[in-house]
């Protein structure tokens, strides 16, 4: 609890004391051993990232969220194949995972992987459950297309329709409005979420 509350004071050095000493009390404790590994990849310290996230990975090793963060920090190494496989891992767990997705998507037309991103996106179409995935998809799937249309020689998230998909590590901030062109399902009409532009 001391460590949320540094977090919540904007005190990292002390939020990181008190989780760790949460970790000498219980060396298992995936709350602290999720919350150091957030600070690690905040302050640019991927290796002690993925350290505490492999130790929250082996206790709960079906936790998409885990997988996607670890993903992320192969990201931060300059590692993007090893970031798909992570991104693409956290999406056999939970084929619903926004932030997860638009992690993949972002990291394929970063570099190219077209013919990727579309298997990729056929593949989650298959499995997808919600309203809010669908409509993801079928917003990335127009992505993919406008990427194929340009040529894609130096990839980089275009604007369409003064809409912009954004990529998140492994929280609650989702794609904005990126689904505004859905008829008929009022709750997902109604979704909105922060860009990455916000969050940084």
């Amino acid at each position: 609890l001391a460590g949320l509350v540094a977090l919540q004071i904007d005190d990292p050095a002390e939020a990181r004391r008190q989780f760790e000493k949460a970790l000498e009390l219980q060396p298992d404790n995936a709350d602290a051993l999720h919350n150091l590994a957030i600070l690690c990849l905040n302050s640019d310290d991927p290796d002690s990232a993925a350290s505490y996230l492999s130790r929250l990975r082996q206790i709960d090793p079906t936790n998409a969220a885990v997988n996607n963060d670890l993903a992320v920090v192969e990201l931060q190494k300059k590692r993007p194949h090893r970031a798909l496989a992570g991104f693409r891992r956290a999406l056999r767990l939970d084929p619903n995972f926004s932030a997860a997705r638009n992690s993949a998507m972002e990291t394929c037309l970063d570099h190219g992987w077209l013919t990727t991103a579309k298997a990729l996106l056929s593949e989650l179409a298959d499995k997808a459950s919600t309203a809010l995935s669908r409509a993801e998809i079928n917003r990335w799937r127009e992505v993919v297309g406008t990427f194929e249309l340009q040529g894609a020689s130096t990839p980089s998230v275009p604007d369409l329709k003064g809409k912009k998909i954004a990529v998140f590590a492994s929280h609650d901030a989702f794609v904005k409005e990126i689904i505004t062109d859905l008829s008929c399902d009022n709750t997902v009409r109604k979704f909105t979420g922060d860009t990455i532009e916000r969050i940084r």
